[in-house]
């Protein structure tokens, strides 16, 4: 019990948790996905507290709300969330990269992030934002996407090649459809461009994409960066997924391959 509690204080401080945020977030670890109903029962805190609580932990990017069809759910951010957190924070998250062995160790065996049958979670402001993006890394085998700008055009250079770095690590092939006849250098992960990466333009009058969406896995994700509004939805549904899945398909089968300048990404529509 002396060892956990110290590896629960050492967490705490690492990730600069208030008690009330630590004990939300250490019940979350044990139990999972729970109502502010479930949490309240478990908690020495007012309603009003409670909910302050979470809101600095999901602004932390350490817990999630999930909306499910009755109700808004909370659990805590997965494994890999937490070490995509741990880097993009390099400077204010020092004390905890220190400490990361030990906290993973913990952590690797306490996080469950299951995914149920249909679920909606919300991401705004460039963090959230961030997180959103790579979530995509998770694909498995292969990514599509309706493309209106390059993910460089609105992220750090250091994010975006993370981001394809870890497409190549993981294998993924990128489909991407767009309206934009061509695209300027993007990337020096040449590889990615090479064996990952395939583009193709469908015109306007035949398909306008006015808003960015995904698929991946079992997950349709939309989101917006135009005009500063940071925001995306994950819409995690198998049938949903399948169903965009042959959509977006049926547009590629019918779609112009654009022509590969170089391995920067440069391209253009095919003459």
């Amino acid at each position: 019990m002396i060892q956990t509690n110290n590896r629960n204080a050492t967490i705490q401080k690492s990730l600069g948790l208030t008690p009330i945020e630590a004990d939300i977030y250490f019940f979350l670890l044990k139990v999972g996905l729970s109502s502010v109903s479930t949490i309240k029962k478990n908690m020495n805190t007012s309603r009003t507290n409670l909910y302050r609580a979470l809101r600095n932990l999901i602004s932390k990017q350490l817990v999630r709300e999930v909306i499910g069809e009755n109700s808004t759910l909370f659990e805590t951010c997965s494994y890999d969330d937490l070490k995509m957190k741990i880097w993009g924070d390099e400077v204010e998250m020092k004390s905890l990269e220190d400490d990361l062995p030990r906290v993973m160790e913990f952590l690797s065996d306490k996080i469950q992030y299951d995914i149920k049958d249909t679920e909606v979670k919300y991401y705004e402001g460039y963090d959230g934002f961030m997180q959103a993006l790579w979530n995509q890394t998770k694909s498995k085998d292969e990514f599509r996407i309706y493309e209106i700008s390059m993910l460089n055009d609105f992220t750090s250079d250091n994010f975006c090649r993370e981001v394809i770095i870890e497409f190549v690590r993981n294998k993924i092939m990128d489909y991407q459809l767009t309206n934009l006849s061509n695209f300027e250098e993007f990337t020096d992960v040449d590889e990615f461009v090479k064996n990952f990466w395939q583009v193709r333009y469908v015109e306007k009058k035949q398909l306008p994409i006015i808003f960015e969406c995904a698929i991946y896995n079992n997950v349709y994700s939309m989101y917006d960066y135009s005009e500063g509004q940071l925001f995306c939805v994950e819409i995690y549904n198998q049938s949903l997924a399948d169903m965009q899945k042959d959509i977006f398909d049926l547009v590629w089968k019918f779609s112009k391959p654009m022509k590969l300048v170089n391995y920067f990404g440069k391209t253009k529509i095919s003459l």
